[in-house]
C-alpha cells in the first residue's frame, strides 16, 4: 500500500515536471515566433522606406534636370573677368 502511494506520488511529480517543461518549451517557441515576426515586419518597413526614398529621388532628379538642365558654364561668365584672368 505504501509502495503504491509512493509510486503514485513519484508519477504525479514526474507528470508535473513534464507538463512544466512542455509549457516552458511552448512559451519559448511562441516568443521565438514573435521575434521572427517582428524582424520580418522591420525588414518590410525598411524595404518600403528605401523604396519610397528611391522613388522620391528619381522624381526629384527628373524635376531638377528639367528645371535646371545640364550644368554648363556660358562664355559670358568668363567674360566678366576680362582677358587678363586667363
Amino acid at each position: 500500500e505504501e509502495l503504491k502511494l509512493r509510486r503514485a506520488a513519484e508519477l504525479a511529480l514526474e507528470n508535473r515536471y513534464v507538463t512544466s517543461a512542455e509549457n516552458v518549451r511552448r512559451t519559448l517557441e511562441m516568443k521565438a515566433e514573435q521575434v521572427e515576426m517582428f524582424k520580418q515586419d522591420q525588414r518590410t518597413a525598411v524595404f518600403n522606406t528605401i523604396k519610397a526614398q528611391r522613388n522620391e529621388k528619381f522624381a526629384r532628379d527628373v524635376t531638377i534636370k528639367g528645371t535646371f538642365g545640364s550644368n554648363t558654364v556660358e562664355p559670358e561668365f568668363f567674360a566678366q573677368f576680362g582677358a587678363s584672368a586667363r
